[in-house]
């Protein structure tokens, strides 16, 4: 089970869009065990398998809101580690086989972050993406203004806080680079 948090764009404008997924959601061992209960309880109640994802708010006294339940691989998924066979454990979950794990390594904070055109762009011919850019638009295929150009992946080292910034520069200085290509 992994926990994680959606950010949005800019709350205080009441723009809720969503900007980025951490897998660095901190909550306490109760409400972690009360998230999979629910869980359980629904996937079981909706006969649901493979993959879901429990969508939820915590409000400011800690209380725990349930949302929605998506029965589908959720993007959070891009935070998790490369290396567990995610997709193969969903198709053989899906076929009522669920993965003999004795337990899962800790996984990383990682932030996946949505790099949105502050206005339309072409992708260029032969353009060089950073490393780290997922996601990427074929060449030639215009994005239009407000729209998502590409996701960055980046393994959260120091702090969210810190890293939050760094992604809008990067995000605008590749924006840049495309219109100047």
């Amino acid at each position: 089970m992994s926990f994680n948090e959606q950010i949005c764009r800019n709350t205080s404008q009441h723009d809720f869009q969503l900007l980025a997924i951490t897998n660095q959601l901190d909550l306490d061992t109760a409400q972690q065990r009360l998230l999979t209960d629910y869980c359980q309880q629904l996937t079981e109640a909706l006969s649901l398998r493979g993959f879901c994802s429990l969508d939820f708010i915590i409000d400011k006294q800690g209380q725990i809101h349930i949302l929605e339940i998506n029965p589908r691989p959720s993007a959070s998924m891009q935070c998790l580690p490369i290396t567990w066979p995610l997709i193969q454990w969903h198709l053989d979950a899906c076929q009522g086989q669920l993965p003999s794990l004795p337990a899962l390594p800790v996984c990383p904070p990682q932030l996946l972050y949505y790099c949105f055109t502050a206005r339309p762009i072409r992708i260029p011919d032969q353009f060089n993406w950073p490393a780290n850019c997922h996601d990427l638009p074929p060449v030639g295929q215009r994005i239009p203004e407000n729209h998502i150009l590409c996701s960055f992946l980046y393994p959260v080292k120091t702090s969210l806080a810190a890293l939050l910034p760094y992604c809008h520069r990067l995000a605008t200085e590749l924006q840049i680079q495309c219109l100047n290509y």
